[in-house]
């Protein structure tokens, strides 16, 4: 690794997505960290009601840094058409994922034990309208460059749509956006 050619520009979140997967490589991670505190001692981090925000210009627009994930699945098998729990809540008929601050959808990501196609619909507020919808092939999938954007009091709900899903397990990556 010493003959190693430089490390390409890389976004905030590319070179923390390298990080974990090279955290194992000492000489690889080493260089992944010198350049991550490089990148941030030019981030300007806005800290408000005690979060720390950055500007994401993938996205074009301020957004926190931590980004919590919300799971949602459903324990069965041949599970067909319907919406995911949250914390043994599912989300259907004014239930689901409260946003107690503006936030946007940065990825999705699915599998399951089965080894058919389904996909993932995210909704809001009961309405039918499908914000995103990403596919699962094969077990697994995901779309981890998502950009929509939640306001406060909304609450997100989890759908998985296709038939013979077999234990299907949801991550929900948001991060807290400015208004």
């Amino acid at each position: 690794m010493a003959n190693e050619a430089p490390l390409p520009p890389l976004s905030l979140e590319t070179l923390f997505e390298d990080l974990m997967k090279n955290e194992s490589h000492r000489e690889r991670y080493n260089q992944l960290i010198s350049r991550l505190f490089s990148l941030m001692s030019t981030a300007t981090i806005t800290w408000i009601g005690g979060v720390p925000y950055s500007y994401d210009p993938s996205r074009s627009k301020n957004i926190s840094v931590c980004r919590p994930v919300y799971m949602a699945g459903y324990y069965g098998q041949n599970q067909s058409d319907r919406f995911l729990k949250v914390e043994g809540i599912t989300t259907i008929t004014n239930h689901g994922i409260l946003m107690p601050r503006n936030a946007v959808i940065t990825g999705l990501y699915g599998k399951s034990r089965s080894s058919g196609n389904w996909t993932i619909e995210i909704k809001k507020n009961d309405n039918p309208t499908t914000l995103v919808s990403v596919p699962i092939v094969g077990s697994a999938g995901s779309n981890m460059n998502l950009n929509i954007d939640l306001n406060a009091g909304d609450f997100a709900q989890i759908k998985m749509v296709g038939s013979g899903v077999d234990h299907p397990i949801v991550g929900l990556e948001i991060a807290w956006r400015l208004p």
